[in-house]
């Protein structure tokens, strides 16, 4: 299992009580549990939880191991130091409380992008300053933390620094925690990722090995911690660590990391005060004086260490008995000279006497210079004039000290009795002072329920409570010198009522303490009966639940109202005052019932049910006789009425009734769709229902019931075949649809091609003058001389320009200008439109549609102009003259060229518009003016042939082809009907296009 899964498998989500606890929120996790926001519902206060692993916290539990850690560590008072104030056992967990802190641990700080590369040297320096406070004062009491790692630094919004977890490790029975290590986390090492630093990262050697840890392995692991903050990643496994090049740091760094993380003890420094030397002066260090103005052993005693010993004797042994076992193996083998006397003492006396004071105990009365005799036995002593010292803690009321010779200021302190200072000189003899500290009283003003007594209880759960004092008919209790100016643990009992504890309450003398206790009485037990179950209780109007109904946390001693009966029972209501503890009944016996008549009407829309006793009509679940008319007498209140058809929609309606009332509920009901199957031989299709495309699912088509509905089957090249339906509700209809070919044209009548929404218009056979007449406003010579021409068969014409729809839709693209569906393809070259026609007469004649003879292609020019002028002999289709309003090109027709450039003003759109924009001409064309020019069949000659001609086409001999009507960019006289002009056949124009005519096949 993996480290992070181990931590995580029993986090605590926030909403989550844990006993009067909620959880707000999770500060840390770590490898002895999870640090969590909480508040406390008793008191409404913010605190933080540590809830020690299940795996940790089993038989036998660190409880009292941890009580005394609390205990120990409530005497020190240093910032940097966050001290647990209270230990609890919620449940099947061991939780620390702390005092609450509002900012994020170093891990979560790391985790920004933007201190990967690490953290400024100032920001660092200032860091592992708080660190080594707290390590420091914590290691002097004889609390090490032994698992020092980010997760333990809380970086608070204040800037204050804060760590957490020291005595913790120690607390935990070490087989558990060999278990735990064992069959938890296995190999025991850290996470790959490198920017996460944890426990597993920074426990020292000898600690992973299960052997004692001291003061030197939190100097392990602050290390770590300090190599992981400046190069902003984890050290690699190697023993000593080397920083980075890449960082701007003093190289002195170095030198500190790789004496703090030497894999044996006894080359690191010894404690944290050397380290603390060191790191002040980071930016002068040298291998030459890393380590000189502290207490480190001499040459002598270096030389001593290197004696091998057993592992198992340097695991059980502290590092002066291991220096004096090696010295007497040294003197065994005779190899320490007679001077070894003398180089004993320096080792023991000389080198432990600090060059620069940071540590004044003696240990011993014969090194001593100061001893006091304090009373009350456990007490504390400060040397105020030496300001790197640490304190010193007694507990057997004896102090044996070591100063400096001067004059010295002490301070001796001790929980709940006023501090005093002593002025002292030490001399050549020891000087020996009693201290007599005087008690110091807390004031605590505690109010609740009058006669409740008020107990102190021992810290240890063996103890016997201490009675205080009883709260008086007024409802208070006034305590002002009985109580010690400590933490005490204290009870409020009462008879009849729940006693009520108070952990941790803080006394200070000089201030006032006012708690407040609310206590509950001891709840008694009441069973409420009717002779019929289910009636609803109701205890001091409250809803409670239904009889029989067992209540066993009513409180004693008050009026209790309980109420039966409802909307449907009548109700009854009693009194009684329940004694505390005591057990009580009532029973209430038979209720009387209130009832009204319930009505059901059930009608069917379209056809009525066939069968109807295939009708069901439920009441409550209650299964009734079949019937479209049904009235019953029911107890009043709310009744469901469901009713059920297999041919039509369920329905459902909630009715209340009252006494003596009637009510009816009455159902319309709705039919379930009819199913039309559908018989076909697997052809594709599509349907139309009411003209509105649907889907068939699984085969079927679902129809309205009782409504009248067209249905429209449509097969590709297949006339449409239409059937109307009203079937019976839940009905099934088979269809079977006939089809039919498509009909293909037929001579004298319009034809519209499927699946392009192309129209074509019959265009009878006749005879027509061709060109124009010399009278003709702007003819041009091209349109001379003019022709009569028959045409002796009749033809079908496009009645628009080609569309791009209609192009894309056969030859897959579309090469226009100006896009648009419904606009007419241009841009095409005469070949591209000759291949479309060419496209188009396979696709219809594969299907069955072409008339004998007759192909789709390119109009000749004299058919393009019988058909444009529709029977007509002006220069319009329409008339003589021509303007915007009647189609889509330039300018007025005749022109005024008065008006000079006026012409080009009138354009209101550029480019082509779409097809059939205008009115056509007589024979249903439409654009046969303007919009796009059209290519023909025939070559362009710069005279008409004259005399009289039959079906008159010319293949060759031209210079390009015509195009015929002009385009959206030419001048109204250019639209004219006899206009004629001459194209290169592979042209691309913007102002070019074509249409086609299914017209009788022509050979060259």
């Amino acid at each position: 299992m993996s480290y992070t899964s181990i931590i995580t498998e029993s986090l605590i989500e926030p909403g989550e009580i844990v006993g009067d606890y909620a959880i707000l929120g999770n500060v840390a996790l770590g490898l002895f549990g999870a640090l969590y926001v909480v508040r406390d519902g008793r008191s409404g206060s913010k605190h933080l939880l540590q809830v020690l692993p299940d795996a940790l916290a089993k038989s036998p539990r660190p409880t009292e191991s941890l009580q005394e850690v609390v205990s120990t560590l409530s005497e020190l008072s240093i910032p940097s130091l966050l001290t647990p104030d209270l230990v609890e056992e919620l449940g099947d967990s061991v939780c620390l409380r702390y005092p609450f802190v509002d900012g994020e641990t170093l891990a979560r700080y790391m985790e920004d992008p933007a201190h990967w590369e690490g953290l400024p040297e100032a920001k660092v320096t200032h860091i592992l300053g708080e660190i080594s406070k707290a390590c420091a004062a914590a290691n002097a009491v004889d609390m090490p933390h032994l698992a020092l790692s980010s997760e333990h630094v809380i970086l608070g919004s204040d800037g204050a620094v804060k760590v957490y977890g020291f005595g913790v490790f120690g607390a935990i029975h070490r087989r558990r925690w060999e278990l735990f290590v064992s069959t938890a986390i296995n190999p025991l090492a850290g996470e790959k990722d490198v920017r996460f630093l944890t426990s597993l990262d920074t426990i020292s050697p000898e600690v992973r090995n299960n052997e004692q840890g001291d003061e030197r392995s939190d100097i392990y692991g602050f290390g770590i911690v300090a190599y992981w903050l400046l190069a902003g990643e984890k050290p690699g496994r190697e023993l000593m660590p080397v920083l980075p090049a890449r960082l701007k740091v003093a190289k002195g760094w170095s030198l500190v990391i790789e004496r703090c993380a030497e894999s044996r003890p006894k080359d690191r420094y010894t404690h944290f005060a050397a380290l603390q030397s060191d790191i002040r002066r980071v930016d002068e260090l040298t291998p030459e004086n890393l380590g000189q103005k502290v207490q480190e052993p001499g040459r002598v005693a270096r030389n001593v260490d290197r004696v091998p010993l057993p592992a198992m004797v340097e695991r059980r042994l502290t590092n002066p008995q291991q220096r004096i076992l090696r010295l007497v193996m040294l003197g065994l083998l005779g190899i320490v000279s007679v001077g070894l006397g003398g180089y004993f003492m320096r080792i023991v006396l000389i080198d432990a006497e600090p060059v620069a004071i940071v540590d004044v105990r003696a240990g011993t009365v014969e090194r001593a210079n100061t001893i006091l005799r304090i009373e009350p036995q456990r007490a504390r002593v400060d040397v105020e004039t030496l300001s790197e010292s640490p304190p010193v803690f007694v507990s057997d009321g004896l102090a044996l000290l070591r100063l400096p010779a001067g004059d010295h200021r002490l301070r001796v302190s001790a929980p709940g009795f006023r501090q005093t200072h002593i002025e002292i000189s030490p001399g050549r003899t020891a000087l020996e002072k009693a201290v007599l500290l005087t008690e110091s009283f807390g004031h605590l003003r505690l109010r609740g329920p009058p006669g409740a007594y008020l107990f102190a209880l021992p810290q240890r759960e063996e103890g016997s409570p201490v009675y205080v004092g009883t709260i008086s008919p007024g409802g208070s209790l006034d305590v002002p010198d009985r109580l010690l100016a400590v933490i005490h643990r204290l009870e409020v009992r009462a008879p009849g009522y729940i006693s009520r504890r108070f952990e941790a309450v803080r006394l200070i003398e000089g201030e006032v303490l006012e708690l407040e206790a609310e206590l509950v009485r001891v709840p008694a037990i009441l069973t409420i009966a009717t002779d019929e179950d289910g009636i609803p209780v109701r205890i001091d109007g409250e809803p409670v639940g239904v009889t029989p109904f067992v209540a066993d946390y009513l409180p004693s001693g008050v009026p209790i109202r309980v109420e039966v009966g409802g909307d449907i029972h009548e109700r009854q209501a009693r009194e009684i005052v329940l004694e505390a503890g005591g057990r009580e009944r009532i029973d209430f016996g038979t209720l009387g019932v209130r009832e009204g008549i319930l009505r059901v009407e059930v009608l069917f829309e379209g056809h009525p049910p066939s069968p109807v006793d295939e009708l069901r009509i439920r009441i409550n679940g209650e299964e009734q006789e079949p019937s479209s008319r049904l009235e019953t007498v029911r107890p009043v209140g709310r009744h469901t009425v469901q009713v059920d058809h297999p041919d039509y929609f369920s329905a459902e309606q909630i009715l209340v009734i009252d006494e003596g009332a009637e009510s009816t509920a009455t159902f319309s009901l709705v039919g379930r769709p009819a199913r039309l199957r559908l018989e076909t031989s697997g052809e594709s299709f599509r349907l139309l229902l009411d003209g509105e495309p649907a889907e068939p699912g699984n085969g079927y088509l679902e129809l309205p019931a009782s409504e009248q509905t067209v249905v429209t089957f449509i097969v590709p090249d297949h006339l449409a075949v239409q059937r109307t339906f009203r079937p019976r509700p839940n009905e099934t209809v088979v269809w079977r649809p006939e089809l039919r070919p498509l009909p293909g044209p037929v001579a004298g009548q319009a034809f519209t091609v499927p699946h392009l929404n192309m129209g074509l218009s019959w265009i009878p056979a006749g005879v027509f003058t061709m060109g124009s007449p010399r009278a003709e406003p702007e003819r041009l010579p091209t349109e001379d001389i003019q022709t009569s021409v028959r045409l002796t068969r009749g033809f079908w014409m496009a009645q628009t320009e080609t569309t791009q729809a209609a192009f894309r839709a056969i030859m897959g693209t579309n090469p226009s200008r100006f896009p648009g569906a419904d606009r007419p393809v241009e841009s095409v070259t005469r070949s591209e439109a000759m291949l479309f026609a060419e496209r188009l007469t396979a696709f219809e004649r594969q299907r069955g549609r072409l008339p004998r003879g007759y192909v789709y292609r390119l109009p000749t020019e004299a058919e393009w102009e019988y058909a444009a002028r529709a029977g007509s002999l002006t220069a319009f289709p329409w008339g003589d003259t021509a303007g915007p309003t009647d189609g889509n090109f330039s300018g007025q027709y005749p022109r005024d060229f008065r008006g000079g450039m006026r012409e080009f003003q009138q354009r209101e759109e550029f480019g082509t518009v779409p097809v059939s924009r205008f009115a056509p001409n007589a024979w249903g064309l439409y654009d046969t003016a303007g919009n796009v020019r059209e290519w023909t069949l025939d070559a362009f000659h710069d005279r008409l042939p004259g005399r009289d001609q039959v079906d008159f086409v010319r293949w060759d001999g031209g210079r390009g082809y015509v195009v015929r009507g002009g385009s959206w960019e030419d001048f109204a006289h250019r639209a004219r009907t006899a206009a004629r002009e001459r194209a290169n056949p592979e042209l691309r124009h913007p102002g070019t296009g074509f249409r086609v005519v299914l017209a009788p096949e022509l050979s060259r």
